[in-house]
């Protein structure tokens, strides 16, 4: 029988650079909305913002996606940063009722991207279309506990499947099963960089502030105060950013692109 999954329109990476946390406890929302640079109060189960959680000069400790679940929150968080999660996050914590649970070892996630993923999702996993409005989803897949991310990195759609680790072996088998193939991370990257998106270990770092490197969504400008929101309301307000995250093309024809680190300069500047 004809697979009812086509390929064409639909990706594959395998996604193991990833934390995720869970955070629960009475004061999680206070506390969370206090030390975060977005919106937190408002969230409804099944929303969830870009976040940064900053320093008083309002450079980046940490950027993350955080969602509002029914029992708490959910944190993913990409690269090296998710080793500091935790310590970083509980800095300022003293009689606050707020937990942190590092899940990383027990959850696997593959991320699925392309213009027909959102069709095809349902076929692949045998669940149900996810809401549309909804950026996180648990769903349950023959019996294997899934958490559907709905992204905003690429000009494609993006989803992260979250699942036990333990379940790994049983998820692949259903996408060999399909005939897909896990691609490596270059195209991901490719239309990541087309769209302008930033990556923790890549474009974002510590010597940052969210505005210089295309995190304006992860700022809220209208709540109250939070760790170094002087900086960002003054810059939003009086000036703009020292230096800008900005896309350069390279003829490769011409000459090779260059290593990553290497200085740009116009002219003899």
């Amino acid at each position: 029988m004809e697979s009812p999954l086509t390929h064409p329109g639909i990706s594959l990476v395998d996604s193991e650079d990833f934390g995720f946390f869970e955070i629960s406890g009475t004061d999680a929302t206070d506390y969370l909305h206090r030390q975060l640079s977005n919106e937190i109060r408002n969230l409804k189960p099944g929303a969830g913002v870009p976040v940064c959680y900053l320093n008083a000069q309002g450079r980046i400790r940490l950027f993350f996606h955080l969602w509002k679940t029914e029992s708490g929150y959910f944190a993913q968080i990409v690269g090296t940063q998710r080793d500091q999660f935790i310590e970083e996050m509980e800095r300022l914590v003293f009689r606050e009722d707020i937990e942190f649970v590092d899940k990383s070892d027990e959850l696997s996630s593959i991320i699925l991207f392309g213009n027909s993923s959102e069709n095809q999702l349902p076929i692949l996993l045998e669940i149900e279309s996810p809401a549309e409005l909804l950026s996180f989803v648990d769903q349950d897949s023959n019996g294997i506990p899934l958490r559907i991310l709905r992204l905003d990195w690429l000009q494609v759609q993006v989803f992260q499947l979250v699942f036990p680790r333990s379940q790994r072996e049983s998820i692949e088998n259903r996408i060999q099963h399909y005939g897909l193939e896990k691609d490596g991370w270059e195209e991901f990257h490719t239309l990541r960089v087309e769209k302008g998106t930033p990556w923790p270990d890549y474009e974002i770092n510590d010597s940052m502030i969210p505005y210089e490197c295309g995190l304006g969504e992860s700022v809220s400008l209208t709540k109250g105060c939070y760790v170094g929101q002087e900086v960002i309301a003054r810059m939003a307000n009086l000036g703009t950013p020292p230096r800008l995250l900005r896309g350069l093309v390279f003829d490769e024809s011409k000459s090779p692109a260059p290593e990553r680190g290497s200085r740009v300069i116009s002219g003899d500047v």
